[in-house]
């Protein structure tokens, strides 16, 4: 069965068989049903680069991950590990 048919079934539009049906239903609960990861937080930490301190205009690390990014601060997500950067709410 096609997507546009199982959507037109579920929507009333074209009158299905039972097993039609069925068929639509289970593609729509297949189709919700979502493989996700809980949210991780974390925050940047300020990185010494050569004996020079730098968070402002510089490098940043993830306190999850430990990736160390260029201009970091100004993510809201961690470019390697996606830490949502909310100073430490957990």
């Amino acid at each position: 069965m096609t997507n546009d048919l199982a959507v037109r079934i579920l929507n009333g539009d074209v009158l299905g068989t039972t097993e039609q049906t069925h068929e639509a239903v289970a593609m729509a609960i297949k189709a919700l049903s979502a493989d996700v990861q809980p949210v991780r937080y974390g925050k940047w930490i300020k990185v010494q680069c050569k004996g020079i301190t730098s968070y402002g205009d510089g490098f940043a690390e993830c306190d999850k991950c430990h990736e160390v990014s260029w201009l970091g601060w100004n993510d809201k997500y961690c470019r390697n590990c996606g830490a949502r950067m909310d100073e430490g709410r957990e």
